[in-house]
């Protein structure tokens, strides 16, 4: 279930707008932190001139996150037919950011800013670098499963995936889609400036989890009744050992390939025809 960011063409990269910021710490599900923020910024800016003058062509965006720290927890006491819970006192699943949003366009430009849109930059999306590693440390949010398993079918998943909903939408009026602030629009001589400060959630739980939490997806498996067989044709959880183990270094093996690795976000913003 690998996502196309190829879709786009050249020209859309590179008039659209793009802006990269990563800096995402992974720790331990249940009480983990990540730490989000400001690593690298990239932004188109078009400037063309004609002969009788100059026209503003700008399409730009530019963020800066003042809040960008995100928890990755659960609070979930394990009940008696469950297999997984969390500890007392794990904080609450936090999975916000907030940051301001500033997009400019040259009042000479044929289009209207859209959305600024959120995608993993995985290593194979246009316009990655090839020496910086946090584009293969995004790929470890990909993950392949070749052959059955206790807790997947065969398949490709994602740890983690970027929320429903997180788009921001370039209105004059209050943001929708329950992010907070309002944009704030000022038209100068050449050039239209929309701001807004939003609180947003960035991620969710992918595919991995069957976009739910580890708690609710790996108990949805669980059979205490079941008795253990070493041969599965789809994936069920008992209360042997050996099932306790496997989640226990699948939760593992996931803590291990983020934590302290910094994983690109890419925001890409879009454009409308003018009405």
């Amino acid at each position: 279930m690998r996502k196309d960011f190829k879709s786009k063409s050249k020209k859309k990269w590179i008039t659209g707008g793009i802006l990269l910021f990563g800096g995402i710490a992974l720790l331990t599900t249940g009480f983990a932190t990540w730490v989000v923020g400001v690593n690298r910024s990239k932004v188109g800016s078009d400037i063309d001139i004609e002969q009788q003058g100059t026209v503003n062509e700008m399409f730009k965006l530019t963020v800066k996150l003042s809040d960008a720290k995100v928890v990755i927890s659960e609070q979930h006491t394990k009940a008696s037919n469950e297999i997984i819970g969390t500890k007392e006192g794990s904080p609450a699943t936090d999975f916000q950011v907030k940051g301001v949003f500033t997009v400019e366009v040259g009042n000479e430009y044929g289009k209207l800013p859209d959305k600024v849109n959120f995608s993993f930059g995985y290593s194979d999306t246009e316009g990655a670098v090839a020496e910086d590693p946090a584009y293969a440390n995004t790929d470890k949010n990909k993950v392949n499963v070749a052959a059955v398993t206790r807790t997947h079918a065969v398949g490709n998943y994602e740890y983690l995936r970027i929320a429903e909903g997180s788009s921001l939408t370039v209105t004059d009026v209050e943001g929708e889609k329950g992010h907070e602030g309002v944009w704030t629009k000022t038209e100068g001589t050449s050039s239209t400036k929309w701001t807004v400060e939003a609180t947003f959630n960035l991620f969710d739980w992918g595919s991995f989890f069957n976009n739910s939490s580890p708690c609710t997806y790996y108990n949805g498996l669980y059979n205490p009744d079941a008795t253990y067989e070493e041969t599965i044709t789809v994936p069920k959880l008992t209360d042997d050992n050996r099932d306790i183990d496997f989640v226990t270094k699948e939760m593992n093996d996931m803590k291990d390939l983020f934590n302290g690795k910094k994983i690109k976000v890419i925001a890409t913003l879009t454009e409308k025809d003018k009405q």
